[in-house]
Parts: structure tokens; sequence; C-alpha cells
């Protein structure tokens, strides 16, 4: 992910006393992001791609927009945009990032519910994709005998999938983080070559802000879920070590406790 062609191009050939200026910016950077596929499979959700470049026509006060595989949210919000006077011309860079960053949270809760099916819930995922809370993680950590443990070999192999996965979404979250620094940077330069006002120029800032903040949040979330993930690894390793150990599995059973 990234900026291509951070700083607009200014060709001047001056002829007496009539200076001509031709200003070009280019913007494309391409966004990895999850949603619902709505098909009947094991796991609901698609990682997906989709690219967006931005073209300035500074001297015509226009841009063109190209998307490329656009996130499903996206042409919906198209459709009831207002752009008002003192938008910025970067505006539209907010709605698309908004529209393939808007399941994030679900999509961190279904992980977590993974996690919490995988160490003894009695129940797939729920629907609602509820984050931890105390009642269920009183379940997980609830002590009993060795024996009614009830993990094997796959329960490992699954854990290490979700964690391919959490990540993954790290993976992705920090390349969101680095577009969003790359726009915030060039913002400002065509700010100051189309002289915006301060308005446009704090609103669309603040937004990116914005979106910066919660994709820092849902980073912190998963980097939560690799460490709980981490520990329920090492839980399971060790049952499945005892139970190819007879001597040592007996030796486990008698112990109080």
């Amino acid at each position: 992910m990234g900026i291509r062609n951070p700083h607009p191009m200014v060709d001047s050939n001056q002829s007496g006393f009539v200076e001509q200026l031709t200003v070009k910016a280019d913007i494309c950077y391409n966004l990895r992001y999850f949603e619902p596929h709505g098909r009947q499979l094991s796991d609901p959700w698609s990682c997906r791609q989709s690219a967006i470049h931005q073209k300035f026509f500074f001297l015509e006060d226009r841009s063109a927009w190209v998307v490329i595989h656009q996130p499903l949210l996206f042409r919906e919000s198209l459709q009831d945009a207002q752009l008002s006077t003192i938008s910025h011309p970067m505006a539209l860079h907010i709605r698309y990032i908004r529209s393939a960053t808007h399941h994030w949270r679900e999509y961190l809760n279904y992980k977590n519910a993974e996690l919490l099916f995988w160490v003894g819930q009695n129940c797939r995922p729920p629907a609602h994709w509820l984050m931890l809370t105390d009642k269920q993680d009183s379940k997980v950590s609830v002590p009993k005998p060795f024996n009614e443990f009830e993990t094997d070999f796959s329960t490992t192999q699954n854990i290490h999938s979700i964690r391919r996965k959490l990540h993954h979404s790290i993976s992705i979250l920090d390349g969101i983080l680095d577009v969003l620094a790359n726009l915030a940077a060039h913002a400002e330069l065509v700010g100051e070559l189309m002289s915006l006002s301060l308005p446009a120029r704090s609103v669309l800032r603040t937004e990116l802000d914005q979106i910066s903040s919660e994709m820092k949040s849902h980073k912190s979330v998963a980097q939560n879920l690799l460490q709980l993930s981490d520990d329920i690894r090492f839980m399971v390793s060790h049952r499945v070590q005892a139970f190819s150990d007879p001597f040592h599995y007996e030796n486990i059973l008698t112990m109080p406790q």
C-alpha cells in the first residue's frame, strides 16, 4: 500500500510576461479489507482488495477518479454523497476508506468468538459476534480435572489457523495506517497548491486522524487476541503432549486437583 507520485509536478514555460503552469498530481493506493461473502461456508469472511486512483487537474479545478473492485458499501455511500462547497478535493478518499474498513470490528469479534469455541465453548461463533465478556471468560479459565479438557492436535491446527489470520489482519492494518499518514501529508500539499480554506483542510485532517485512531484500536484488539491464542496454544500443546506419553498422563491424573 502507498501513494504514488506524492509530489505534484509543476512545469513552467515563461514567454514574455505570461507564465504557463501545468500542475498535475496522482494519488494511487490499494487497500485490503474483510467483507462477509454471504455464502454457506465455515468462514463467513473474505479478504478482498481494492485500488483507487485520483488524478488532479488543478488549473481546471477537477479530478478524475478510477476505483477497481470497489467495496460493497462504497457504491451505496455515493448515492447520498453531498459534498459541500468547502469540501476538500480529496474528500472522496474518506468515503472510500470508511467503506473498506467498515467491518473490522465485526471481523475481530468473530475471531474472538472462534477462539472461545476452540477452548471449550459449546456453540459456534454467534451471528452477532460478541466480544469476550466476563461470563464467557470465566468458562474458559474455570479450573477442572485434566481429563475433562476436550482438546487434541486438531485444536492446535485450528488455533494456528486463527493466529495466521490475526497476523494477516495486523499486517493489513499497518498498511492502512501507512496509507492514512501518506494521505494526510498529500492533503496538506494539495491544500497549499489550491489555496484551500482552513475549514476544508481541518475537516479532512480530522477525518483522517479519526480513522487512524480506529485502525490503531483494531490493531490493539488483534494483538490482544494473538496473546490470548498463544496462551490457549500453550495449554493445548501441553495437554496433547501429556496424552502422547501414557506414563506422564497417568501421573497427571493421580495429582490432586
